[in-house]
């Protein structure tokens, strides 16, 4: 009797930890990626927003002004100037690009916020050159 008490106790609480995640690796424990809002200007020039004091993982950037003629060269722009930290996507559709930082690279060399924002600033120049080539 009680050797079926103990294998009724332990097929409960095995389907206890399998609903609920416990044994089959459904349990999402990464934190959800901050998003927000930066500015690029027709000189290319990426802002941070001036208002929050840390890095953010993720922002969403208009890209109406700047007149993508076509979704390949999106994807070209984008995939130029993805590398290091920073990992840069477009949606053409929606006309925004995505602006994703490796915030574990950026605090392990000691980067801090200003940094990043002087960094997309100095980059801006060599956008400004790729989008008007005319062959890109």
């Amino acid at each position: 009797m009680k050797i079926l008490t103990r294998i009724t106790t332990l097929l409960v609480i095995a389907i206890f930890l399998f609903s609920t995640g416990g044994l089959t690796g459904q349990a999402d424990t990464s934190p959800e990626k901050a998003v927000r809002t930066a500015t690029i200007s027709k000189d290319f020039i990426i802002q941070l927003p001036e208002n929050q004091e840390d890095l953010a993982d993720v922002y969403v950037i208009d890209i109406h002004a700047l007149s993508f003629p076509s979704k390949e060269k999106l994807e070209r722009f984008c995939q130029s100037f993805s590398f290091d930290f920073q990992t840069i996507t477009g949606d053409f559709t929606k006309q925004q690009m995505k602006l994703e930082l490796d915030l574990s690279v950026l605090r392990a060399k000691g980067i801090t916020k200003q940094q990043v924002a002087n960094y997309l600033k100095l980059g801006a120049r060599r956008m400004a050159l790729f989008f008007n080539k005319s062959d890109n």
